[in-house]
């Protein structure tokens, strides 16, 4: 991604990738590049890129396809599973007579 005539790159994404897991990869591989991370939200990255504010962006999907505009591609770089903790009595999952999978637009209304 980091070309020879410019070390730049502008990075978007959400906050855990932000502080965690990127300064100290890309650190490692280029430690002389002009590393910009900003926080963004997922929808946003992907615009972002689009429009040139961005060279990249680090998005998270969780049960739905991206919509990525022409020109863009997306490749998956981790599977991170979501594990949710509830109360026996919580209304989701109230009435199941044994646990089973829930889908993230179970919890829409829920605080």
């Amino acid at each position: 991604m980091l070309g020879t005539l410019s070390r730049r790159l502008r990075v978007g994404t959400f906050h855990t990738v932000a502080q965690h897991l990127l300064p100290p990869a890309l650190r490692h591989q280029h430690p002389d590049a002009d590393l910009a991370i900003s926080e963004t939200r997922s929808a946003q990255g992907i615009d972002l890129v689009a429009s040139g504010v961005l060279d990249v962006a680090i998005v998270a999907c969780w049960g739905r396809e991206l919509t990525l505009p022409p020109g863009l591609q997306a490749h998956q770089l981790l599977c991170d599973p979501i594990v949710l903790c509830l109360p026996d009595d919580h209304p989701v999952i109230r009435g199941q007579s044994e646990p089973r999978g829930l889908r993230l637009d179970q919890l829409d209304d829920q605080p």
